[in-house]
């Protein structure tokens, strides 16, 4: 482009026209620059007083003979090692059976305080059984003769008027009242009360100071004391620890709606969950496991295999499931 065309005087600017100001700017620079010449040239000095790159290389392969080869290792692994932890927290994890079986949370002594216990015939059950869901086949043998505790005797009260059919054992100071119906094989310890519209049946412990009222049912399973129910509510193939508490319409379930149609008897195994894992529980019906003092809130349903640890609070909730803690809260 030719130097006097107006496109080259717009180019060039007014910049390039005032030399005043450049010599300016180059007088501003060199003295910034004086003053700061030793921070910039220091840098340079100690890079060359350590040596050329090659010593610097070769430095800390002399200083690391002493070290231990998995030191070194470690401190490059460290962060994909903590990748691959991360990655494994997600993977879905799996109870080998022998955990299953020495897990102390599925223990008898996890939910009922056996100190307490005063009746000896629950009290051998709970000795002898080594997981909670071996109480219910317990029970069964204890009823059929295939323990080696003997029975008590059937001294207690069978008012006239109550229902009583099979083989019943009414222990000393036990009570079925007139209008209950009680139907073997079935064993209710001393102090216990069946009182009238209630129903007990097919291989059933009723502990001592137990109360079943009107409209409540009870069937194939252990009740370790002083356990209420005194209004409708079903419970079965459960164990109930001391001083449990059921609430009106409260139910157990023993099985999974989602196996299909329901047969009878039931084929399909019922499993407990803990910690994320799948428990066998044996049984093809089991309802729930609930620790000493435990309140059922009225018209809770409980889920098939729910384990609730002694002295848990559970608040009123339609559905309740899994595992409780001992002690714990469940909302």
């Amino acid at each position: 482009m030719p130097r006097n065309s107006p496109s080259a005087l717009a180019v060039s600017g007014p910049r390039h026209r005032a030399p005043d100001r450049d010599r300016l700017g180059d007088f501003l620079t060199a003295s910034w620059a004086v003053p700061h010449i030793p921070v910039l040239v220091l840098p340079g000095l100690l890079v060359l007083h350590q040596g050329d790159p090659a010593q610097l290389s070769a430095a800390p392969a002399a200083a690391t003979p002493d070290l231990p080869p998995v030191w070194a290792r470690h401190l490059f692994t460290r962060s994909s090692e903590r990748r691959t932890v991360m990655h494994n927290l997600t993977e879905a994890p799996t109870m080998s059976a022998e955990f299953a079986r020495t897990d102390y949370r599925i223990t008898p002594d996890y939910y009922f305080e056996t100190e307490r216990v005063t009746d000896p015939v629950v009290l051998h059950l709970l000795d002898h059984c080594p997981t909670v869901f071996g109480l219910k086949k317990a029970v069964a043998d204890l009823l059929a003769g295939r323990d080696e505790i003997t029975l008590p005797a059937s001294e207690g009260v069978i008012a006239p008027g109550a229902t009583v059919r099979g083989q019943v054992i009414v222990a000393a100071g036990a009570v079925i009242a007139e209008g209950a119906f009680v139907t073997g094989p079935a064993l209710i310890c001393p102090g216990a009360v069946i009182e009238a519209g209630a129903r007990v049946r097919d291989n059933t412990v009723i502990g001592p100071d137990c109360r079943i009222g009107f409209g409540a049912e009870v069937t194939r399973s252990l009740l370790v004391g002083g356990v209420f129910m005194k209004h409708t509510s079903f419970v079965g193939d459960s164990v109930l620890g001391l001083g449990v508490n059921i609430g009106a319409f409260v139910s157990t379930t023993g099985l999974r709606c989602t196996s299909g149609p329901v047969t009878e008897p039931a084929a399909e195994e019922v499993s407990a969950h803990l910690d994320g894992h799948r428990i066998a529980t044996g049984q093809t019906k089991f309802g729930a496991v609930v620790g000493d003092g435990v309140i059922i809130p009225a018209g809770t349903v409980l889920q098939p295999a729910t384990l609730i640890g002694a002295h848990t609070v559970l608040y009123p909730k339609t559905q309740v499931g899994g595992f409780f803690p001992a002690g714990s809260q469940g909302r």
